[in-house]
């Protein structure tokens, strides 16, 4: 075993050593002292004349620890299942780990901790599964890594081991992290904050890493070099963490000569294969941006030749791609990007619960709006539209075709290879433009079932999503509406798609202005979370409508404004009006209808109604679905991590609804009331709720209402009546 191993290893040995409370002294002594190779050989001859399992278990750590794998395995063997031998199968899994024999290590520390949990020691348990969720998180399983770090932080508190509890919070949140699922880091960041208070370096590096997520680059640095200068000098490891991610927010402000000197302290810092991996990520990021392409490139495929964890080799092959396009190689940049995007496909899939996979899109979309930005330059729309389709809601698609009657092995296919096809067929006369938001700029996508233009927006990206912030927070500002709409150039067309991105998804692009009119104006508007989603409703093989409308209002008995609209509605569609007590989960469910609607309040956990909360997963569950599902609630299209996924909207478009109307933000009842009503003008909507809707809120233009009152509602997924069983 090399010395940079030896070195990557001696904490972890100390504290599988000194974890053997009454191993005999010299052993103990020689562990303290990291020399393995006597720890071995004193502690072996102790062990031959006692047979005491702990010096047993002392000698096969040295042995392990000084490389001789042979020697602690046969150790092993004689110690059985003696509660000792947990911390001597810990320093096997140890050694195998740093071997890159991720298999044997796993089994290893599987065999740990379950002498470790029989001899109920929680300290060692905690120890072993942060190892078991390491091995998970390099291979990029999210979802396991993540529970073995919550099952650790468990084990950390029932061992009043505040050491181990941070060590456990901090993995657990930098898991999360990882894979982009911001919410649950911010419930692990709570845990870290509780146990250790505000100013400990790793919730410091925690919270940095979510201001630079977020594009608060020079918060995210403050927060870094305050850790930095917090953390524990010996911290080799945790101080390398900080000096990289001080480089990450170097460059993210524009200054990346800046981040040199980091680099090169945490290049000194690095000891494992793993962490030189991470250092070689950063010098081809940091090279690129410096405007030196052919180091990056040399960086990057160095690093590549090697056998790295899928979560390098992605962003490796980013990079690699990046410098290559920099050097004027486009069909090698093409083909390093597109490695990238397999690596996290293959990622993707290793992964089951669909919000992580929904995240991990969204936070490492990096490749995928790399290759926009090259089809797009190069006038290739086509291949434009493919890779952007790919970035976005996938997820959503998969999970509209799964719950539907089609067979699953159809769900597995048709949703990544057919939707997109069948999407631009669903457009009928309607167009789609699609806004694809990369680092700097938004690209227009323009889409009609027989053509496809692309085409870079010359507003810089930045711009845009302050004009978009900016009229979410004062839809009736008109000259921001105006000045948005020159920039964004919306095509004309009677029936329009838009495909957000950014800060654009939060805007209330309806109150947008083109030529001195609302966008609503001039077009009847919906919002398609991709062309892949429209394909897949419209061709989605759901259940027959049983009834013509279900309305539900006031369940909490708070809302009059509601009350009063759940009967109105109820009377124009001939329907029955459940307000009040009657607005119930049973009233919700009984029927499939062409309308239901809800009037009602709504938060981040569901929506409320008179005897149960119905929650996003509910909706899915119970198959609650309508041709047109009306939500004239607070937050009934609000996004999550990566998309509508996880959001009330996303869940009725995957249990079968055809569309939703829904909010986008909070609103208020009076004025809810007032467009709903508006809607519901003529009669039924559900054939045509993007005309429904727009004729609504024309007619309040028309009426000098202001936009704010307005403009609020939008209709999501297949809103045309031309848009059904399209032929592929």
């Amino acid at each position: 075993m090399n010395t940079a191993t030896v070195a990557a290893l001696a904490a972890s040995a100390t504290l599988v050593i000194s974890s053997c409370q009454s191993g005999r002294s010299k052993c103990e002594q020689l562990g303290s002292g990291r020399d393995f190779a006597a720890t071995h050989q004193a502690c072996a001859l102790a062990y031959d004349k006692t047979g005491d399992p702990e010096l047993g278990a002392l000698a096969a750590v040295g042995a392990f620890y000084s490389g001789q794998a042979e020697a602690g395995e046969r150790l092993l063997e004689q110690l059985g299942d003696s509660p000792a031998a947990g911390i001597a199968w810990r320093a096997a899994g140890d050694l195998r780990t740093s071997q890159g024999d991720r298999a044997r290590a796993a089994n290893a520390f599987k065999t740990a901790l379950r002498l470790h949990e029989a001899a109920a020691d929680h300290a060692g348990s905690a120890r072993v599964l942060l190892s078991l969720s390491s091995l998970a998180w390099v291979a990029a399983d999210y979802d396991a890594a993540g529970g073995l770090a919550a099952r650790a932080e468990a084990s950390a508190r029932r061992a009043d081991s505040q050491k181990l509890l941070v060590s456990a919070a901090k993995q657990h949140a930098a898991i999360y992290y990882d894979v982009g699922a911001y919410d649950a880091m911010r419930t692990a960041l709570d845990s870290l904050r509780s146990a250790v208070g505000p100013d400990h370096p790793n919730l410091l590096v925690s919270e940095g890493l979510i201001h630079l997520d977020e594009g608060r680059a020079s918060l995210a640095r403050a927060r870094f070099a305050q850790a930095l200068e917090a953390m524990d000098p010996d911290d080799a490891t945790s101080r390398r963490a900080a000096l990289l991610n001080l480089v990450q927010a170097d460059i993210q402000r524009g200054k990346p000569d800046r981040g040199l000197t980091h680099l090169q302290a945490a290049e000194q810092l690095a000891t494992t294969d793993n962490q030189k991996t991470a250092v070689a990520v950063l010098r081809a990021r940091l090279t690129n941006a410096l405007g030196q392409p052919e180091q990056a490139l040399s960086a990057a495929r160095g690093a590549l030749a090697a056998d790295v964890a899928r979560d390098w080799r992605w962003e490796l092959e980013l990079e690699a791609g990046r410098a290559a396009l920099a050097l004027g190689d486009s069909a090698g940049g093409e083909a390093h990007l597109l490695a990238a995007i397999d690596v996290l496909e293959d990622i993707r899939a290793g992964n089951d619960r669909a919000d992580y996979k929904q995240a991990l899109l969204a936070r490492k979309r990096a490749p995928f709006d790399a290759l926009v930005e090259l089809y797009v330059a190069a006038d290739k729309p086509e291949p434009a539209l493919a890779i952007a389709e790919k970035a976005r809601t996938r997820t959503l698609v998969e999970a509209i075709v799964q719950s539907s009657t089609a067979p699953v092995e159809q769900a597995t296919t048709r949703a990544t290879e057919a939707a997109l096809d069948r999407g631009r067929a669903a457009l009928g006369e309607a167009t789609a433009v699609i806004y694809y938001r990369t680092r700097s700029h938004y690209h227009r996508i323009v889409a009609t079932r027989d053509a496809v233009s692309a085409s870079r927006l010359p507003t810089g990206a930045g711009d845009i999503d302050r004009m978009a912030r900016a009229l979410r927070a004062n839809p009736n500002d008109r000259d921001i509406a105006t000045r948005l709409g020159a920039a964004l150039e919306p095509p004309a067309a009677r029936v329009l798609y838009l495909v957000v991105d950014g800060a654009l998804a939060d805007a209330p692009l309806s109150a947008v202005r083109v030529d001195g009119q609302y966008l609503v104006q001039r077009s009847d508007l919906a919002i398609a979370p991709s062309l892949g989603v429209l394909g897949s409703l419209a061709t989605a093989d759901n259940a027959a409508t049983t009834a013509p409308a279900v309305v539900l209002g006031d369940p909490l008995g708070d809302l009059p404004a509601a009350n009063d609209e759940a009967r109105l509605v109820a009377e124009r569609l001939g329907a029955t009006a459940h307000v009040e007590t009657a607005a119930t989960l049973e009233a919700a469910t009984a029927a499939r209808p062409r309308v239901l609607h809800f009037a009602a309040h709504a938060d981040r956990v569901g929506l409320r109604l008179a005897d149960h909360t119905l929650t996003a997963r509910d909706i899915i569950e119970r198959g609650i679905a309508a041709d047109l599902v009306v939500l004239a609630t607070c937050r009934g299209a609000e996004r999550r991590e990566g998309g509508l996924l996880g959001s009330l909207a996303g869940s009725f478009l995957i249990a079968g609804s055809r569309a939703v109307v829904a909010t986008t933000r909070s609103v208020d009842d009076a004025d809810s009331r007032q467009l709903v009503l508006a809607m519901y003008s003529t009669g039924d909507p559900s054939g045509a709720p993007a005309s429904a809707l727009g004729a609504a809120q024309r007619q309040l233009a028309a009426q000098n209402v202001p936009p704010s009152r307005w403009s609020t509602i939008a209709t999501i997924g297949l809103a045309h009546p031309n848009a059904k069983d399209p032929t592929p």
